[in-house]
């Protein structure tokens, strides 16, 4: 049997990329500039670790991806027979 959880995921194709509209053209880029600014103010300061940088990086690529309409995450694929 399905979870309404599972029915929601494939029923919303937007649980692994981001809306058009305001969150892809305002809200995603004003947290990647404050993610930047706040890592490079971390980094000025000699707060970061390698392990956090790496992290820091790791989440700038993929809100960039995220703008652009690309995905993040494996889009969960039901088989075609059930």
């Amino acid at each position: 049997m399905v979870s309404e959880q599972d029915i929601m995921v494939e029923a919303n194709p937007y649980a692994y990329k981001l809306q058009p509209g305001y969150l892809r053209e305002a809200f995603a880029p004003l947290y990647l500039e404050t993610l930047r600014l706040l890592k490079s103010i971390a980094n000025n300061q000699h707060l970061l670790t390698e392990e956090e940088k790496h992290r820091i990086e790791e989440l700038e690529l993929k809100m960039e991806r995220l703008i652009h309409g690309g995905y993040v995450g494996t889009p969960r694929r039901r088989p075609l027979s059930e």
